[in-house]
């Protein structure tokens, strides 16, 4: 499909988007996630890197199922239930929580597991910066500890925050007894299954 795209110079791309995309199908696909190189391109003009924002089909064999990626601009959409995805698919919104879901498998972890991690993680940190719009996100396996970035702290400062591999496996034995309760009874229901949801319960 051919997407339109704005760049920061005002100058129009279009670009040729395929509907579904297989990362199985070539080696380096899964790489160029992980980099943020995905489906990025070069503006002709000015020589930015623009990327499209729009719906996605993706299929790879370590997906539970397939992947509906939607904008982030669609993120209310999304969060309210009114998103326009195919009910076999998982949904994921904006390419953040692509990147955070190819490194999570990569690293051959439960991303359920992570996401009460991270609900943990910014509930303490919303503690102490009750003004801040608190984001964390999954960054990677450091020896034998899992490593979280956390962003949007009122003073505009990130963070990281460690958990250890031990941690992890204790709250993954323990995800059936979680998943019966709130907040995460919530979170892990409907195709998107995110921590992101737990702000719309609160309000």
């Amino acid at each position: 499909m051919i997407q339109k795209v704005k760049c920061h110079c005002d100058k129009e791309l279009e670009l040729d988007i395929p509907e579904m995309i297989d990362l199985d199908s070539k080696a380096d696909l899964v790489s160029t996630i992980t980099s943020g190189q995905f489906l990025a391109s070069i503006c002709g003009f000015c020589g930015a890197t623009v990327r499209p924002e729009c719906q996605l089909e993706l299929r790879w064999s370590r997906f539970e199922r397939p992947i509906w990626l939607v904008p982030e601009m669609d993120r209310a959409l999304v969060l309210h239930g009114k998103a326009d995805a195919p009910k076999s698919h998982e949904i994921l919104v904006g390419y953040a929580e692509l990147i955070e879901r190819v490194n999570v498998l990569r690293s051959d972890l439960d991303p359920k597991t992570i996401e009460v991690i991270k609900y943990y993680l910014q509930s303490k940190a919303e503690e102490t910066d009750t003004d801040g719009e608190i984001t964390v996100l999954f960054g990677g396996l450091d020896t034998n500890r899992l490593q979280f970035r956390v962003s949007g702290y009122k003073s505009g400062e990130t963070g990281l925050l460690h958990i250890t591999m031990e941690k992890y496996l204790e709250i993954k034995a323990d995800f059936k007894r979680l998943s019966l309760t709130e907040p995460f009874k919530m979170i892990f229901s409907g195709g998107y299954q995110s921590i992101r949801k737990a702000a719309v319960l609160e309000t």
